[in-house]
This record gives C-alpha cells, structure tokens and sequence, in this order.
C-alpha cells in the first residue's frame, strides 16, 4: 500500500494537506447559485433548492472527506449568500431557517449539523463489529490514536479537547478518523455499555473517561 489510494474518486491518505477537494467544490457551490439568483424565489423556493440541490453536492464528499473550519465558513458563506440573494440583512434570522417546520422554521439543512452526522457515521458502522478491510484498518487506526493520547478509553468516551486535536504528518493520525471522532463528540452522542462490552471486549475503563468524573 502506498501513500495514499483512490476510493470512489476521492484520494484517501493520511495527509490531510496533500490535496484540496472542498475548494472546487465551493467554487462549483459558488458558480451554481449565481445562476439561481435570478430566479426570483420565495424563501421557500430557495430553501427548497438548498436542502435538495445546493447542499447534495457535499454530501458525499463530507463522507470521505475532513472539512476545516476554513472550508467549513466558505461553505456557509456560498449557503448564506444564495439564499440572502447577496444582501448582508435578511428577515430570516439563521437559526430560524435551520429550524424543524413543525417548530416553526424553514427546515432548511444546516450543514455544520449535517457533515458531523455524516461522519459520526463511520464510529456508529466500526461499533457494528463489521470484519470489514475499512473496519480492521480502522481500528488499527484507533489503536493508533489511543497510543498518541496515551489514553486506555476508548475514543467514544475519551475526556479531551477534540477541536484542537488536528492529525498533522508528525503524529501520523488518520484525518478521517479523527473527523468522525470529532463529529461524534461535538453530537454528543452515545452508545449503551452493553454494546460497548460486545464490540470491544472489555469495560469501560474510569480514567480520562468523559462520564466519570474523578
């Protein structure tokens, strides 16, 4: 295996920096909702567009992907600017277009919410105990990062500051994983001690455990 391998047209590697996918795709966001501008929609047309247009395009590349902050705001930025038809005040307040329709909002996607779903997804699918090549590589890479924190818990439970933990060449920490990890913990999300002796063999250890508060 070399440095890095190609899955579904996306280069998987451990570096991060060796290659941009979130620019062109921005750039693609950008070029797109120009042309939808002139439409003149409600905010419900554009909404509409957002969540089944606008949005689709990153999804699957959120899937195989970390996104930085950086590229995280220039996304927001393309989502805002269409739906605000270029003009800084809006009647619709963001967290009123984010909101459920049965609450009152335009149900529009959020996607800061919606990538960190995406990615948590691959903790929930190795918790699974799937015997999978990704699911060994993955635990490998999880083992890999419990001896970088020095740390006996597992990365779902784990106490630490995840937004300033970054995967850098030195550290040689798999981008993806820690993602997932990071989606998982800004979630806050779970699993019962059940499932969790079922997969990995063991309790949940009490040191630099997020439950248990010593």
């Amino acid at each position: 295996m070399g440095n890095s391998e190609r899955y579904l047209g996306y280069q998987v590697s451990h570096d991060s920096s060796a290659q941009d996918h979130w620019t062109p795709v921005c750039k693609n966001l950008a070029a797109t909702s120009a042309s939808w501008k002139r439409l003149g929609l409600t905010i419900f047309g554009r909404t509409l567009l957002v969540n089944s247009c606008l949005l689709s395009k990153i999804w699957f590349l959120a899937s195989h992907a970390p996104v930085s902050r950086t590229q995280l705001k220039s996304l927001l930025k393309e989502v805002n600017n269409f739906f605000k038809k270029g003009k800084k005040n809006n009647s619709v307040a963001y967290a009123k277009r984010v909101l459920p329709k049965e609450f009152g909002g335009l149900g529009q996607l959020d996607p800061t919410v919606q990538i960190a779903l995406i990615q948590a997804k691959w903790v929930i699918r190795a918790l699974s105990g799937e015997d999978h090549l990704w699911a060994i590589y993955w635990r490998h890479n999880e083992d890999e990062l419990r001896a970088f924190l020095k740390s006996t818990s597992h990365p779902t439970v784990a106490n630490l500051n995840w937004a300033k933990l970054r995967p850098t060449s030195k550290n040689k920490l798999f981008p993806m994983l820690i993602a997932a990890y990071k989606g998982w913990h800004s979630l806050k999300l779970t699993q019962n001690l059940d499932s969790y002796e079922r997969v990995l063999g063991a309790p949940n250890p009490l040191y630099n455990n997020i439950h248990i508060l010593l």
